[in-house]
């Protein structure tokens, strides 16, 4: 097991659901990183690292009561799971640290848009934002993974380009379409994000629905 090496350890892939890890939940990962293997383009893809305590990893996650297994036998779980290589950890959060981990291999990244909710009765529920989840930061992030592979300049623009539907950051405003982030940024632990956006969305004026319009135009979101 080693300290992060030099050239990855100030990458956001890396530095971003490391220190969100260290300063949230007191886990240094280095302790359970034997090597690194890979570092993605972002925190939402994070980084793999090859591991011989896979298990106590799981243990050092789960004691800290704040995450959750991905349950396939729930629809939304499974399809939020597809991709995982072996079993999926996440964090109960709005912006939600994600952990793959499989015998040897562990994937952690962080997902923007967290939809497991813990209610007041210690209940772990689905939250309304996992249509959202599945399609931006799965589906659609899938999509842009194929075309930065074969055209990089390309890839770089998608990955600016997200679907809109109706969440919790947008107050489930009745409109679909798509934005494009000229800006986003956040803190250190995503307790507060924001973003300037060119916005195309179509849709109902209010849930009564009696009206549509089309909205086109810059925005800025805050949220905290």
């Amino acid at each position: 097991m080693g300290n992060p090496e030099f050239d990855y350890a100030f990458k956001p892939a890396y530095s971003i659901p490391v220190n969100r890890l260290r300063q949230k939940y007191h886990i240094e990962i280095s302790r359970f990183i034997s090597r690194v293997t890979d570092i993605g383009r972002n925190e939402q893809e994070g980084f793999w690292f090859a591991t011989d305590n896979s298990q106590q990893l799981v243990n050092a996650l789960m004691l800290t009561g704040a995450f959750v297994h991905d349950d396939r036998a729930d629809l939304f779980h499974a399809l939020a799971a597809s991709a995982t290589r072996g079993e999926g950890y996440r964090e109960i959060s709005d912006a939600s640290i994600h952990f793959q981990i499989s015998d040897g291999a562990v994937n952690m990244h962080v997902d923007h848009t967290g939809f497991v909710w813990k209610g007041p009765d210690g209940q772990v529920y689905i939250g309304p934002d996992a249509p959202y989840h599945i399609l931006d930061e799965l589906k659609w992030a899938e999509a842009v993974a194929w075309v930065y592979k074969r055209n990089k300049v390309a890839g770089k623009i998608l990955e600016r380009l997200h679907p809109e539907l109706p969440r919790t950051a947008n107050k489930f405003d009745p409109k679909i379409g798509l934005r494009y982030d000229i800006l986003r940024g956040n803190n250190s632990d995503f307790s507060s994000q924001w973003s300037l956006s060119l916005d195309l969305k179509w849709g109902c004026t209010d849930y009564s629905c009696t009206r549509t319009e089309m909205l086109t135009g810059l925005n800025f979101t805050y949220r905290h």
